[in-house]
């Protein structure tokens, strides 16, 4: 707990977390909680007390998040995949009974809906273009994960080699010259709390990790990292 809370309370950083909260499920899917909610009009069914524990297990999850973000905790992206996997199924389950409402069912009796019919197609084909234009990005995301990975072992390598005491020597803090590295994985290595990597693209001072040369003194260099001291 103590590497991994990040610095003081800071109000504003929940912003972000319930940023991704709606950017991680599909558009259809939100679509298709809000045909549940308003499904549950004609009537509650046995089963959609199971549905209704998952909604509100999704949204008290996406609030201690962003409250553990608040608090100076780390709020990555993949915090929020419970959240999003129940989002995900409530949705499913509204659309598809938009669909059978929508369009009708004549051994049940039900009357054909238009409304809810159209609401089911928009919702599919927003779902298929959405599942389109994430595949789409797989490739890049793939390259990402490969480039950041290949930073992330030079970077551990170095910080391995060099004792963590000499690198936070300035202010007890490291600097992190390297915008894509995330200083998550610098402090979990360092075994420090977050507030003891500072990213900064252009260093003045103290002792700063870097995959380009700084004006000062070099410490060590493995690969393309280098530790180099520029004063304090």
């Amino acid at each position: 707990s103590r590497t991994a809370r990040g610095g003081p309370v800071e109000p504003l950083d929940a912003f972000p977390v319930l940023g991704r909260a709606l950017a991680a499920p599909l558009a259809a899917a939100w679509i298709g909680v809000v045909l549940f909610l308003l499904g549950r009009r004609d009537g509650p069914r046995t089963e959609d007390r199971a549905l209704e524990v998952l909604l509100l297990g999704a949204a008290a999850w996406i609030a201690l998040v962003a409250a553990m973000t608040v608090g100076g905790y780390a709020g990555l992206p993949r915090f929020l995949a419970p959240a999003t996997a129940a989002i995900a199924v409530v949705g499913g389950v509204g659309v598809a009974r938009a669909a059978a409402r929508g369009f009708g069912h004549r051994r049940r009796g039900m009357t054909a809906r238009p409304a809810l019919a159209a609401a089911a197609v928009v919702a599919l084909l927003v779902g298929v273009a959405g599942v389109g234009l994430r595949a789409a990005d797989v490739p890049g995301d793939l390259r990402d994960v490969d480039r950041q990975s290949m930073l992330v072992d030079g970077m551990f390598e170095l910080a391995g080699w060099v004792p963590a005491e000499r690198l936070v020597v300035c202010g007890d803090r490291v600097r992190l010259a390297n915008l894509l590295t995330p200083p998550t994985a610098l402090a979990w290595k360092l075994d420090r709390p977050l507030t003891s990597v500072r990213t900064i693209a252009h260093p003045e001072y103290g002792v700063a990790l870097s995959t380009r040369a700084l004006p000062g003194r070099r410490i060590a260099q493995i690969g393309r990292w280098r530790a180099t001291d520029l004063g304090c």
